[in-house]
């Protein structure tokens, strides 16, 4: 899937729009995430909440699975771990997504945070299935 086939599936997601990420680039293999240290993503200290930075880095790697699918697929995340290194309370979060594994019905992606300025605050692993099933372009037809 291309660059724009891939930001119109982000786009209309309704998760992605209320934690603000935007698609910022693709290639194959490879995606970046932008997330807004907005007020609304911040914990009691603070600092952007870290399941709101897991998320990001969830969607990510699974985004970086898509860059290699030549037709939307329905990802799913079957194992999620995150290190985090630094905290971040303002400006704007980098997520990357770099594939290390794409298998027939797996994918591995490495997932890194970052603030701004290029500091790390998060690595992890995220494993994906890969389904023969269609997507669900904006949940558009699951129930509330």
């Amino acid at each position: 899937m291309d660059f724009e086939q891939t930001k119109n599936l982000v786009d209309i997601q309704p998760y992605y729009r209320l934690l603000g990420m935007t698609l910022a680039e693709l290639r194959p293999g490879y995606a970046r995430l932008e997330l807004p240290a907005e007020r609304k993503l911040r914990q009691m200290s603070g600092n952007v909440h870290g399941g709101a930075i897991c998320s990001a880095l969830d969607s990510v790697g699974g985004i970086s699975v898509y860059s290699l699918l030549d037709q939307p697929m329905k990802i799913v995340t079957i194992e999620m771990s995150v290190n985090f290194i630094a905290a971040i309370s303002n400006g704007l979060v980098q997520c990357e997504g770099h594939i290390v594994h794409k298998g027939r019905t797996t994918a591995v992606s490495r997932v890194e945070a970052k603030s701004g300025d290029g500091r790390l605050m998060a690595i992890g692993l995220c494993t994906y299935m890969v389904l023969d099933e269609p997507i669900l372009a904006g949940n558009e037809e699951q129930p509330e």
